[in-house]
């Protein structure tokens, strides 16, 4: 019988710890409460009761219960599948898997137990469906990038300098995290050292690179099919908005470096 209050919840696994025992600790994402730590061993009157094997790309309706004695860790009681994702849980084909890694890393680093961002998990469900489905891998990691940032308040720059004034329309920008975005050599010559950081990347951006962005920060995942992006191109992207998010977010995507093996060699 449960010893504690028991709670419904929509959650998706974000990430997997070993713990003692044989058990593991997982990161559940959920609609309601945010971030949950919760024991992979189920409720149970029996004591030699197995770990639950959760795959990480489904998204599932569980009752979790904590006890007391169990301070922020929950213990898993029921767990119903509700989108089961059989394609990316077996990790085919490999460049959708290695992107829901990603974006699993993402969330699990910019979000907190306790603090809920349905929007976030809304997207991060849809995310997953489209990924399922087969959409193009290159455009979904900036798109959820872009959508991510934006949510969070730190939507780069991408429609004028940094003295707010127009950007050309024919011509690379400039692209400077420590500015927000971009800018222009005119207006960087027009800037004092206390407005321009000396430290730094710097990314060149083309017309059409900025007009396939905001494609990207505006369509539904189930539109990106449509939105083409080279490997030259999402090279500088994956290295523009790596430096953005370290900068702003103050996070270093491990995930990445084998997205890049995957997904653009």
């Amino acid at each position: 019988m449960p010893t504690g209050k028991s709670h419904r919840f929509n959650a998706i696994p974000l990430a997997s710890y070993k713990a003692r025992g044989g058990s593991r600790v997982l990161s559940f994402f959920t609609l309601e409460k945010g971030q949950l730590p919760v024991s992979s061993q189920y409720k149970s009157s029996k004591k030699s009761a197995p770990p639950a094997n959760v795959p990480a790309f489904s998204t599932y309706e569980v009752i979790l219960e904590k006890g007391k004695g169990d301070g922020d860790l929950y213990r898993l009681v029921e767990r119903t599948s509700r989108t089961v994702r059989p394609r990316l849980n077996a990790g085919k084909p490999s460049d959708a898997w290695a992107t829901a890694s990603v974006l699993a890393e993402l969330i699990l680093r910019v979000t907190t137990p306790g603090d809920p961002h349905p929007y976030l998990f809304s997207m991060l469900d849809k995310a997953y469906d489209s990924l399922e489905d087969g959409c193009p891998v290159r455009g979904m990691l900036i798109a959820f990038f872009l959508k991510t940032l934006e949510h969070l308040g730190f939507r780069p720059r991408l429609d004028s300098d940094h003295h707010h004034s127009p950007l050309p329309a024919k011509g690379k920008v400039i692209f400077i995290s420590a500015l927000g975005g971009t800018t222009t050599e005119q207006a960087l010559a027009g800037s004092t050292e206390h407005d321009v950081p000396l430290t730094g990347k710097r990314f060149q951006i083309a017309p059409g690179l900025r007009a396939t962005l905001e494609q990207l920060r505006v369509s539904r995942f189930e539109e990106l099919t449509g939105i083409g992006l080279g490997k030259d191109d999402t090279n500088l992207l994956v290295d523009l908005f790596a430096d953005y998010i370290e900068h702003y977010l103050e996070i270093r995507l491990k995930s990445l470096s084998l997205w890049r093996e995957i997904c653009i060699e």
